[in-house]
């Protein structure tokens, strides 16, 4: 017993000194570095610190693909993933405006990753709604079903209204509109601006 608290408590302090070390290239930009240092781990079978993966993605945070590596490669190898690393490859993606990836990792993080919670769909959502094309707004219905609670449910169609209000497609946020039992002010002024812009 006395062994294994000491190689624990070794584990604990190499974990904490990767761990700042990660942090030190984050602080620096150096993205392609901390790759490297996850995939020596990795090359060498290192039972990884979840944190320092996702200090690691953070890095990446102008590199989208790079950081959507890291986590495939992680779960690929049955790592696991906390929730602060699919949310920093969703925002990793927002920062270069990729749409399909969020909403593909919302939907593995319901089925069965770590929760997105109410926050991260709405966060999502609504850049969806002020950003993309009002199509691929409107095909969260078919992407990704019911995202839960009634509350994200709203988020998501309130989301897809805003989105088709932007571009005046008056009839497209009308069918949304319909299926929301109590909508919020913020989607009622959203339906009213796609009733103005479509004179």
């Amino acid at each position: 017993a006395r062994g294994r608290s000491e190689a624990a408590r070794k584990k604990s302090a190499r974990d904490l000194e990767l761990l700042s070390f990660a942090h030190k290239l984050k602080h620096a930009g150096f993205w392609e570095k901390a790759m490297q240092l996850v995939e020596t781990l990795w090359s060498a079978k290192f039972e990884m610190d979840p944190a320092l993966l996702t200090v690691a993605i953070e890095t990446c945070e102008k590199e989208w693909q790079q950081a959507l590596l890291l986590l495939s490669e992680a779960l690929r190898r049955g790592q696991g993933a906390e929730r602060d690393s699919y949310q920093a490859v969703i925002r990793a993606c927002r920062q270069s405006q990729v749409w399909a990836w969020p909403l593909w990792l919302l939907r593995e993080m319901r089925l069965g990753g770590p929760s997105p919670g109410t926050d991260l769909s709405t966060e999502v959502l609504d850049t969806l709604a002020e950003s993309a094309p009002w199509e691929q707004t409107i095909g969260l219905f078919a992407s990704l079903g019911e995202l839960g609670p009634s509350s994200v449910a709203d988020a998501r169609r309130g989301a897809a209204i805003r989105g088709c209000s932007r571009v005046g497609e008056l009839l497209q946020a009308l069918v949304v509109f319909e299926r929301m039992k109590v909508p919020q002010p913020r989607t009622c002024a959203a339906m009213i601006e796609a009733y103005g812009l479509a004179g």
